[in-house]
Order: structure tokens, then C-alpha cells, then sequence
């Protein structure tokens, strides 16, 4: 299977179907097949062993990138654009970046981010290329499954993000394994809640639904008020957003969804009884929970849509990948016994792009040691504990403690930093910094986060400031960031 063979597909039965709904209008299936070709025409001038940046609004045109990649064998990094600049260039740097596509409403930024990182190739101005149109002959593809299309960045074992290199192969084996448990079709609309540069967001909320001929609805911001006025216009059939939207959702009142919503799809910490309970009463759609990691293409373990479903698990293994709940030797762990998940399958990465002692730290013999604590019942539910690893998600998002404690300590006045995460009912975990200060300068909570500001994302910013004497570190002289979280991880 080929994903763009899916969207010809429909495009040429039916090319006037509503694709992809964003804030700049609707986009047909046909419009989306020729956006595709467009852009598949670029990308094979340009050099194909760098990678290829999207820097876009959550709309078409960035799904329309990841296709035109698959077409032409690129690697596309998808731009996070609530990242400030230090941070991308960084990135762009790392991936040995060579053009940047954006929207014109992004030409100034990508502009600038390719003056700093000295690209070789101005930006690549989508809207033009598309008022140029495709190639006479232009195709999508010459049967293979190429061995990278795009570049997810993401926490590896450093704590600093790394480049996560899918296959198409690997985005096909989730889109197919969903294609065969989930029960949607053409009918069915998507509304989609998650960033479209986010794995989950791109596989699970645009190139799935698209595969089986729907209707997906971008929402432009994960905000609940966004997500119901969503909900209410375009009546989906489908749900897909964090955990943390699908929380807000459930106590948010006067949301109509016409009664039309039957699922809504959330991968991460699980959701509890009670907002199953009020979610299911108030739309009457089954919250759907799964697993996942970048690495392994975003979905790992899926409740049933239909029948036996553990509520406050993140379901079982899909059917094409092995998971197993292991030991710090490998070893299988006894049922009920905590453990960190491990996978095995077709849908593992290819390793982190320029990485290999990243990469053999999280593959052992195919397995793919991804750092996550679970147990596991009689039934093979798996029961997701925490993250081995340090990182911190907020609504969805990834922040880096590493990289948020390297911000600090740059900072006049501060001796010590420790980054944690702290569980916050609006956004499911907050960052939380634990200071030593010099107390002859004293800074501000106030000025702290304003200069934080300058190289952070506002969700990367932390919500909270406590002051402390001392850092509690190990015998090595490491920080004890477990000792820190147990101290003063209980409350922001």
C-alpha cells in the first residue's frame, strides 16, 4: 500500500469530495491530489540525501508536504511554529536542512530562519507553486516504500531532542492496522485537534482518515473553545485530540455535536473513569485511548472501538506489532508486574537521523526500548504508568527539561536549575523549576519567565517557581532529579 495510491484514488472517482477543511476554506480531493503533484514537482529539484523543512499553518498545504515527500522519496522535517528561533535553527542545523517550504503568510520567518542557518535555497513559497500549477506529467510515485519520508524531532535518551526518521512503510503499517480495527469509511468526518507538524496529529488526524476516503477537519488551535465550535459547525463523526482537550470537553457546557460524534481518539496518560463517564453522557461517543511514541509511528496499543474496552488502559497491542512490558535485562515481566514497554514491528523507526549512539541506546535487536513504564493484565491491556525518561508533556506537546534548564542557567542570578513536571488538571503536566538563586541579585519570578520568554515557547515556560538552598544531587554529583520531583513535585 501506497498512501498516496489512496488518495489518487478517491481523487480521481471523486475528485469535487471535501478533503480537508482548514481556516483558509475547503479543499477537494482533487485540489489536494494536484497541491501534491506541485509540490512533488519542486522537491525532486532539490537535493534528495538533506531534508526539507514545512513551516505552515495547520491547513492543506501542510498535508499536501508530507504526501509530495512520500512521492518523491525527501525527507520532510516538519516546523513546529511555536518554537523560537534558537531552537530551530538548532534543529535545522542538526538535519542538515537544505529548503524550507512554507505558506506566504510564513515567508518572513522562513526567510529569516534560512538567512541564520545560511541554507543553500531561498524558501520555497507554497502559494506560488501552486499558482505556477503542476507539471503536465508529473507523477506521485514509482511503487517503492521509501527508506525515510519525514524527520519527527523528539526526546531521545539525552533528554534533547533528536530526529526520529519514518519510513513509509512505517506510516503505513499504523494507517493499516487502524484501516483494519477502527469502523470508518468515507461517510465519516475527522475533526482534528492535534498540531499537524506532531506525529499523532499527522498520522492518526489527517493521512488515516484520508486513506479511508473522509473528511478531516483542522482545527486551528487545541483550545477547547476551538475544539467545540468544531464539534458544533462540522458535526465529525471523529475526535482526535490530547487527552487533556478530551478532560475539558467533558465539563465544557453548551457544546452541541448534533449527536453525530461516535469516537474520540487520545494518546498519552490515560483518562479517568469519571471523564469517560461525563464525556460518553454528554456526546455520547466512546473515548478511545492508545499508546504511542514517535519512534514507532505514533500508535502502539488501541482500546477496542467495539466490544471489551478497560477504561483507564491504553488498550492492547495493534495487530501487526509485538509489544512486551521488560526488565533492565530484557527479560519478560511477570503479568501485573511494572515494566518499560518495548516494541517490535514494522512500524519501528529507521534510527535518529545522525544519531547512532542515540539510535543503539533505543534499538536492541530490533526492539525499541522506548524509556515508557506500564504493566500489563491477563488480557494484554496495558496499563501506562510514567515516562523512565524525563520528559514533560503539556497538552500533547513535548518539553525538554534539559533544554529548559540549560535556559536558566544562562540566566544572571541563577546558580541551579531542575526542570519537573507537576500533574495540572488544565493541561495534564506543567513544567516546574526548582531555583538556586543568588540571593545578592534576587531576580524576579517575573523577570526569570520574561527572559525564559526569549528562547521558549510558551508552553515550555514553567508554570511555577519554587526557591530552595540546594539542589539534592547523587554520589556522581548528578541533580537527583527523582528527589526533586518526590520534594517538591506534588503541587505547582
Amino acid at each position: 500500500m501506497l498512501l498516496t495510491d489512496a488518495i489518487v484514488s478517491v481523487a480521481e472517482t471523486l475528485p469535487e469530495r471535501p478533503a480537508v477543511v482548514d481556516a483558509r476554506g475547503t479543499t477537494s480531493y482533487g485540489r489536494l491530489l494536484r497541491l501534491v503533484a506541485t509540490y512533488a514537482g519542486h522537491l525532486r529539484s532539490i537535493r534528495e540525501d538533506g531534508c526539507v523543512g514545512a513551516l505552515c499553518d495547520p491547513s492543506a498545504e501542510f498535508v499536501a508536504t508530507y504526501l509530495a515527500a512520500m512521492a518523491t522519496g525527501r525527507t520532510l522535517v516538519p516546523i513546529n511554529e511555536r518554537l523560537p528561533d534558537s531552537q530551530l535553527v538548532r534543529l535545522l542545523r542538526d538535519c542538515d536542512c537544505t529548503a524550507i517550504l512554507c505558506q506566504d503568510s510564513w515567508e518572513g520567518r522562513a526567510s529569516r530562519l534560512s538567512s541564520l542557518c545560511s541554507l543553500p535555497e531561498a524558501p520555497v513559497v507554497l502559494d506560488a507553486l501552486e499558482a505556477a500549477g503542476p507539471e503536465p506529467d508529473e507523477s506521485l510515485g514509482d511503487g517503492r516504500l521509501r527508506d525515510r519520508v519525514v524527520c519527527f524531532y523528539t526526546a531521545s535518551v539525552t533528554g534533547f531532542p533528536c530526529g526520529a526518521l519514518l519510513t513509509h512503510g512505517n506510516l503505513v503499517s499504523t494507517v493499516e492496522a487502524m484501516l483494519d480495527l477502527a469502523p470508518m469509511g468515507e461517510e465519516d468526518v475527522f475533526a482534528t485537534a492535534m498540531p499537524v507538524w506532531h506525529p499523532y496529529g499527522a498520522l492518526l488526524g489527517c493521512l488515516l482518515p484520508l486513506a479511508a476516503g473522509a473528511r478531516v477537519i483542522i482545527c486551528p488551535a487545541a483550545a477547547s473553545e476551538c475544539v467545540a465550535r468544531a464539534l458544533e459547525v462540522h458535526k465529525p463523526t471523529f475526535l482526535v485530540a490530547p487527552n487533556t482537550v478530551i478532560s475539558r470537553l467533558a465539563t465544557l457546557p453548551h457544546v452541541d455535536s448534533g449527536g453525530r460524534l461516535r469516537f474520540a481518539m487520545c494518546s498519552g496518560d490515560t483518562v479517568s473513569a469519571e471523564v469517560h463517564a461525563c464525556f460518553e453522557e454528554r456526546y455520547h461517543a466512546r473515548v478511545i485511548e492508545g499508546y504511542g511514541v514517535t519512534e514507532a509511528a505514533a500508535l502502539t496499543t488501541c482500546n477496542p472501538f467495539g466490544g471489551d474496552r478497560r477504561v483507564a488502559t491504553v488498550g492492547r497491542p495493534l495487530p501487526n506489532q509485538t509489544v512486551r512490558i521488560a526488565d533492565d535485562h530484557m527479560n519478560l515481566a511477570p503479568v501485573g508486574d511494572v515494566g518499560e514497554i518495548i516494541i517490535r514491528g514494522p512500524n519501528v523507526m529507521a534510527g535518529y537521523l545522525n544519531r547512532p549512539e542515540d539510535t543503539l541506546a533505543v534499538l536492541n535487536e530490533g526492539w525499541l526500548h522506548t524509556g515508557d513504564l506500564a504493566w500489563e493484565d491477563s488480557d494484554q491491556f496495558l496499563h501506562f504508568v510514567g515516562r523512565k525518561r524525563d520528559l514533560i508533556v503539556v497538552d500533547g506537546l513535548n518539553v525538554y527539561p534539559g533544554h529548559v534548564e540549560t535556559v536558566l542557567e544562562g540566566l544572571e542570578g541563577i546558580l541551579d536549575a531542575c526542570v519537573i513536571g507537576v500533574r495540572d488538571a488544565d493541561v495534564g503536566e506543567a513544567p516546574k523549576a526548582v531555583l538556586v538563586v543568588d540571593e545578592s541579585s534576587a531576580p524576579s519570578d517575573e523577570w526569570i519567565l520574561a527572559q525564559c520568554g526569549e528562547h521558549l515557547a510558551e508552553y515550555e515556560l514553567p508554570k511555577a517557581i519554587a526557591r530552595v538552598p540546594r539542589l539534592p544531587r547523587t554520589t556522581a554529583g548528578h541533580i537527583s532529579r527523582a528527589t526533586v520531583a518526590y520534594l517538591y513535585g506534588r503541587s505547582l
